[in-house]
């Protein structure tokens, strides 16, 4: 009883920090800094680790990063592998802290960036070979439209490598997750929380919803408190 009311309450906190997210499109310039100061840096082995992936399977020059916020993800992909990135984010404030980001990393030759809505990328059609994107899902109003964006601006043989955080795991999984990144338990759980997508939601929710009506092809894998979703043209 008490094990079903937790999960109840965690799922309404959920719910409601994700109302607030989506009503206010964009980190406005505040709560920008802080997110560069402190969540950006937290999260920093998340960035690594989806890296560590893109580098190993990555054969293109070019991919964007939708929501690429402060460019950690930009900057950790362009220290593994010889590309060029594209960062497009809806905050202006945010666009401000990733130039400066890149500047300080040595990588301006390589990236651009874009203020832009992810519900309408400003690409062509079939013009992306990889397009990333980490903690967006989680702020946009119709993931459907979005998908459907990446469906039409990928090449045939492109793809989308889109990750969220997801509270609902197993407690041997969050110890597990604390130990490789050396973050603590209580503060993983709470970040993805106010700020990710329960797992629920890719296996019966909205988001699964949203997959089957605007793509032909995806996979969802769950790595720990990272759920890893895979989007093929």
């Amino acid at each position: 009883m008490l094990e079903n009311f937790k999960t109840k309450l965690l799922a309404s906190v959920n719910s409601f920090s994700l109302a607030v997210q989506r009503k206010v499109q964009g980190i406005p310039r505040g709560p920008s800094y802080i997110y560069n100061l402190v969540v950006a840096r937290f999260l920093k082995p998340m960035f690594a680790s989806l890296s560590d992936y893109i580098s190993a399977t990555f054969r293109g020059r070019v991919f964007l990063d939708v929501g690429c916020g402060t460019a950690s993800l930009i900057i950790s992909i362009l220290g593994k592998v010889r590309a060029y990135a594209i960062g497009l984010d809806i905050s202006k404030a945010m666009i401000e802290i990733a130039a400066r980001n890149i500047l300080k990393h040595k990588v301006k030759e390589h990236v651009d960036l874009v203020v832009g809505d992810a519900h309408k990328l400003p690409f062509r059609s079939n013009s992306l070979g990889l397009i990333v994107s980490t903690g967006t899902l989680y702020n946009l109003r119709n993931i459907e439209e979005f998908f459907r964006e990446c469906r039409r601006t990928l090449r045939e043989e492109g793809k989308a490598v889109i990750c969220e955080l997801s509270h609902d795991i197993k407690p041997e999984e969050l110890k597990e997750q604390s130990r490789k990144w050396r973050r603590p338990r209580r503060i993983l759980k709470l970040a993805a929380l106010m700020h990710g997508i329960p797992r629920t939601e890719y296996e019966a929710g909205f988001v699964k919803e949203a997959l089957e009506k605007s793509v032909r092809s995806y996979k969802v894998v769950f790595e720990g408190i990272v759920t890893v979703l895979k989007v093929r043209k």
